[in-house]
């Protein structure tokens, strides 16, 4: 009875960072209609908006950085792989020291926003693009990972209530 339920949360988390990586996407289009309008822009409401994106962002990062990657590291792949992801890790935490920056400095201009939020948004896609291309394939093939990410998560799921439901 254990294994059925644990492969449905594998595929479900899996499913989960994919659809994540998906939403970058549409985030970038929305900063771009936002960059199109500055003039109609409240400050006090892209400034909320970048609390949320932060937040969203912030849990997806910690997800990766704490069910994902030590399940990788577990299954024995090839060092390249396991480089990569110190590397992502590193570009986690400047991507949120950027986000917070823009949220911790209520004297921007929304030009200046806007202009931050852009910069973050490429740095996103690139990442994202990163991840998908190196660790995607790997993750789709290896049972042992999905099984990993699975029992890791069950393991840290009160850290993550509520990531899964977005």
């Amino acid at each position: 009875m254990g294994k059925p339920e644990d492969k449905s949360i594998k595929y479900d988390l899996l499913a989960h960072v994919v659809r994540y990586h998906e939403n970058v996407k549409s985030l970038v289009d929305e900063i771009n209609r936002y960059f199109k309008d500055i003039e109609a822009l409240s400050k006090d409401a892209l400034t909320a908006k970048c609390v949320t994106y932060y937040d969203e962002t912030n849990m997806h990062f910690k997800f990766e950085d704490a069910v994902v990657f030590p399940a990788i590291r577990a299954s024995g792949l090839r060092p390249s792989i396991k480089a990569v992801m110190a590397k992502f890790s590193i570009e986690h935490t400047k991507i949120m020291d950027s986000m917070k920056n823009i949220i911790n400095n209520p004297e921007n201009s929304v030009q200046v926003i806007i202009t931050e939020l852009k910069h973050i948004c490429f740095q996103l896609i690139a990442h994202a693009k990163e991840e998908e291309d190196l660790l995607f394939p790997e993750i789709e093939k290896n049972n042992t990972i999905r099984f990993l990410i699975g029992k890791s998560f069950v393991a840290q799921r009160d850290s993550f209530r509520g990531f899964i439901m977005k």
